[in-house]
């Protein structure tokens, strides 16, 4: 016969196993297992939509956005380079914007495009951090938007 003591064990390890397989579905632990970035540069591209040029591991990139950045109208962005997966987030400095994450799409691995939204910002700041994921690089790119009322 089983104590009460075993099956609170075997109660615990069930308990535990599943709340690994629901926090892997979620991509919690793949986050935390995440590959750190190889390199990281940081870029100040103040008006994204003329464009800026940046290198990674001798190959040039190029972003742009397809217009000014607005708050208040999505952003399609563009990035020119050779790459396996290019993923991104909007964030500003010293403040919590929460998880937006956006995966670049490419149909030959050179061109990519994403249609993005900058998050919500409570102070009308109009300074951004644009972080590219590009393979085990990241790319921490300072932009600015244009005032929600233009």
């Amino acid at each position: 016969m089983i104590s009460k003591r075993a099956k609170l064990i075997v109660s615990l390890i069930i308990l535990i196993g599943m709340g690994l397989f629901f926090s892997t579905q979620q991509g919690a632990l793949k986050r935390w297992f995440a590959k750190k970035p190889n390199q990281i540069i940081h870029l100040s591209c103040p008006n994204l939509s003329s464009g800026c040029n940046f290198q990674i591991d001798q190959q040039t990139f190029n972003i742009r956005s397809k217009q000014p950045i607005n708050a208040n109208k999505p952003v399609n962005l563009v990035v020119a380079g050779p790459a396996k997966s290019i993923r991104l987030s909007w964030q500003m400095q010293g403040m919590d914007m929460g998880s937006n994450y956006y995966k670049m799409l490419s149909d030959d691995q050179q061109s990519w495009r994403a249609e993005t939204m900058l998050p919500l910002c409570s102070q009308q700041r109009l300074d951004w951090i644009l972080t590219l994921e590009i393979d085990q690089a990241q790319i921490l790119i300072q932009t600015q938007s244009i005032a929600s009322s233009q």
